[in-house]
């Protein structure tokens, strides 16, 4: 499933990691201690960087064998997406009837699955520092031993360490401990990643007080620049969760293909009159944040429909989770739910942006869930499942397959756009300067390119600017200022788009679109 794409190119937020990776290369305990341009600005790597250095030292252990080459970094990154896979099986054999290998199968065909292993970020190695947490501390709690909980503390220190919402495990393997009525004592284990916390926050306060905008430690600078973000975008909690529902069903797209085994008939009924509802909704209401829906004066018909069926998908896996608690009622049941729940709670309302990276962690446990209830099927259609499920799990296959490709593709368009505009157009006098970020600053950069900002550095005669029309930050230059030379276009996949404001996608951040992918011509 991944192999096909591990030569993409560095893209989004790889180069960030990249550039801590190279700094802890050459000072090891000093992992932010430099400025980078990010973001329209030029400032201390703690402001622009809002996650822990885990990710970042095993990039630069990676380098020290293999060195940064795309290739090698995403060969690297597959042992973590394995991990997972391996992870939902292990927890899959204590907690599923069927073949808990089909668990993890369930897991890789998943599109965000697929999509964040493409990258080179903190995503997938937090998640499977996540779900082998779960996995030992499971193992602990069921057979008293306290080398597998204290092996499941040190994990979820590592899980927050390579990404601040590795936290959640703690309330969610305590919540679990009572629901076993396992023994109070475990739960001082639980302490073990608070101290790594504590300690880091303070270890970061003293090292980049001095250059963070609250004056903090590195927690406390993200908890008080996503609160900034969020007062900034002003998002409505109906909506962001509405958005963030469809992001779920999106995601976990496997829920749809195998919604002929996993519902009666009676559910399907009914699950296709929420569909109609939501886009008759859509059709009556405009919603300012979703422009897309209205972008060419009548209602978008292409989206909504893809709105509304991912939307319905997503409420039918909370659905999934709330009838599998209320049917075992027992501590796994819980577990699951209270994983499912409290991810979605944290990426649909606590997190600044609604994305497809944040719902990773929940993939093990909605796998599980799946299978769980594939597993209750034959209660009532023994046939279905025979016919159904190699379609389904198929399916779901070649739909990742063809998201990565789309996202890949749209990656390799920075690097295409950066070799053609440094060959064809760097003066022989004169500054080549660009605007936007991800992978095309990489680039650029690299090819002796300089970030420019409106209003902040001078432009002369002579001088060249390239201005990337899907990216961030960028902003048109007024015709007082410059006239357009040209405009270059590069191929993408033509029916399908990850990021594409003008579709409605932006699987990396809503800010892009409402949902992770949208079907259309791109």
């Amino acid at each position: 499933m991944l192999l096909p794409f591990i030569g993409r190119p560095l893209d989004v937020d790889d180069p960030m990691y990249v550039w801590a990776a190279e700094q802890i290369r050459a000072h090891p305990l000093d992992f932010y201690g430099f400025s980078v341009f990010w973001a329209g600005a030029d400032r201390p790597m703690p402001i622009h960087m809002q996650n822990p250095p885990l990710a970042c030292y095993y990039i630069a252990g990676v380098s020290f064998v293999a060195g940064f080459g795309v290739v090698a970094l995403h060969l690297a990154f597959l042992l973590p997406a394995v991990g997972v896979s391996i992870g939902t099986y292990q927890l899959a054999r204590e907690m599923c009837r069927l073949p808990s290998v089909l668990a993890g199968l369930v897991a890789i065909i998943t599109p965000v699955f697929v999509l964040c292993a493409n990258t080179i970020t903190n995503d997938m190695l937090m998640t499977c520092f996540w779900v082998w947490a779960v996995a030992f501390w499971d193992r602990g709690l069921r057979t008293s031993r306290w080398p597998l909980l204290l092996t499941s503390s040190l994990l979820i220190a590592a899980a927050c360490l390579t990404k601040y919402p590795g936290v959640n495990l703690i309330p969610l393997l305590g919540a679990y401990t009572i629901a076993r009525r396992a023994s109070w004592f475990n739960l001082f284990w639980l302490l073990v990643p608070v101290g790594a916390l504590m300690g880091y926050e303070l270890l970061t306060r003293s090292m980049y007080r001095d250059v963070t905008l609250s004056h903090s430690g590195l927690i406390s600078e993200s908890i008080a620049y996503a609160r900034q973000v969020r007062e900034r975008r002003d998002a409505q909690p109906l909506l962001k969760t509405f958005i963030a529902l469809g992001f779920l069903g999106a995601c976990i797209a496997p829920a749809l293909l195998l919604s002929p085994i996993l519902w009666t008939w009676r559910n399907l009924g009914i699950g296709t009159v929420i569909i109609v509802l939501i886009l008759i909704g859509l059709a009556s209401v405009d919603i300012p944040r979703i422009v897309q829906l209205r972008m060419y004066g009548g209602l978008n018909w292409p989206l909504a429909l893809q709105m509304s069926v991912w939307v319905t998908v997503g409420v039918s896996i909370m659905w999934l989770a709330v009838i599998d608690l209320w049917r075992s009622r027992s501590a796994e049941s819980l577990l699951l739910a209270l994983w499912i729940v409290g991810t979605f709670a944290f990426a649909g309302i606590v997190n600044w942006s609604v994305n497809g990276r944040t719902l990773l962690p929940l993939v093990p446990a909605v796998s599980i869930i799946l299978v769980r209830r594939l597993g209750d099927v034959g209660t009532f259609d023994r046939a279905r499942p025979t016919r159904f499920l190699p379609a389904a799990i198929l399916g779901s296959a070649a739909l990742c397959l063809v998201l990565g490709w789309a996202d890949t593709r749209w990656a390799m368009t920075s690097r295409a756009a950066s070799e053609q505009i440094v060959s064809q157009f760097k003066p022989a006098w004169g500054t080549l300067w660009f605007q936007g970020h991800w992978g095309f600053q990489h680039l650029m950069q690299d090819c002796g390119a300089e970030p420019f900002v409106v209003g902040d550095k001078p432009i002369r005669v002579n001088d060249i600017v390239a201005v990337p029309m899907f990216n961030s930050n960028t902003m048109p230059l007024g015709e007082d200022i410059a006239e357009p030379i040209d405009d270059l276009a590069f191929d993408v996949v033509p029916f399908v788009s990850t990021m594409n404001v003008v579709m409605g996608a932006g699987f990396y951040s809503d800010s892009a679109g409402p949902l992770p992918f949208t079907f259309g011509p791109s």
